[in-house]
């Protein structure tokens, strides 16, 4: 019965326009005039993310197509934009900042040591960048 319904769910989406991802075949993206769609399905479970527009649009589709329970107030939106505005800022990075090629001195590094020095911004920066790109 699982494939049965896979069969038909991934028929539905890809008549919609979704094509399976080249990485999992469980993922099915859409790119339209609405923005981008992403649906992971797992048997008849459901993620989908994307742009506002063309998530209602796919929602609506799948609401016509399947008998569907929509779980909206179960909705999380998340969104790092304060958090990546500040790191220019926080680091002294910003366009009206004078220029630096890097974050840290020359100086700063040793060919005896081959490693940073610690309490330097480059290594915060960079740990910033790593958490943000999660």
């Amino acid at each position: 019965a699982p494939k049965v319904v896979w069969y038909t769910l991934q028929a539905a989406l890809e008549q919609d326009g979704f094509r399976p991802s080249v990485a999992d075949p469980c993922l099915l993206v859409k790119y339209s005039e609405k923005g981008r769609a992403f649906i992971n399905a797992y048997v008849d479970d459901m993620l989908i993310v994307g742009d506002a527009a063309a998530v209602e649009a796919a929602t609506s589709m799948l609401s016509r197509a399947f008998k569907c329970k929509n779980r909206q107030a179960r909705t999380i939106t998340l969104n790092q934009s304060e958090y990546a505005r500040s790191l220019p800022v926080k680091f002294g990075l910003q366009a009206d900042s004078a220029e630096r090629l890097t974050p840290i001195d020359f100086d700063q590094l040793s060919k005896e040591t081959n490693s940073l020095p610690k309490n330097n911004s480059f290594s915060e920066l960079i740990g910033a960048l790593l958490y943000l790109s999660q």
